[in-house]
């Protein structure tokens, strides 16, 4: 089985095939997950900086924090999985809004 990388962002890649959640870090359960991975030293920092608009937890039980959008990267992951297609066209997620605060591949 070949690996699939996923861009993130800013140079951040991640393994499709070992992400179960992709979420927003904005409710109080995942602003202390997050509390939680940094205690345990547990947490991938991918936002380069930046503030982080994502959470994805792998099934290692890491958590990694990046600066895209969760429907960026669910966007991705599906697109990766439908065909292959590993660049983001800025193709319009399902309410017809273009894509928000993409930065070029």
């Amino acid at each position: 089985m070949q690996t699939e990388f996923v861009h993130v962002g800013y140079g951040g890649n991640i393994a499709v095939h070992r992400v179960l959640v992709v979420a927003s870090p904005d409710s109080a359960p995942l602003k202390r997950l997050i509390r939680q991975a940094t205690k345990a030293e547990r947490i991938i920092n991918l936002t380069y900086g930046r503030k982080a608009k994502s959470v994805i937890v792998l099934d290692s039980g890491h958590v990694v924090l990046a600066a895209f959008q969760p429907q960026i990267i669910l966007r991705r992951i599906a697109l990766l999985r439908a065909g292959g297609a590993q660049i983001d066209l800025g193709v319009t997620d399902l309410s017809g809004a273009p894509p928000a605060e993409e930065a070029p591949l």
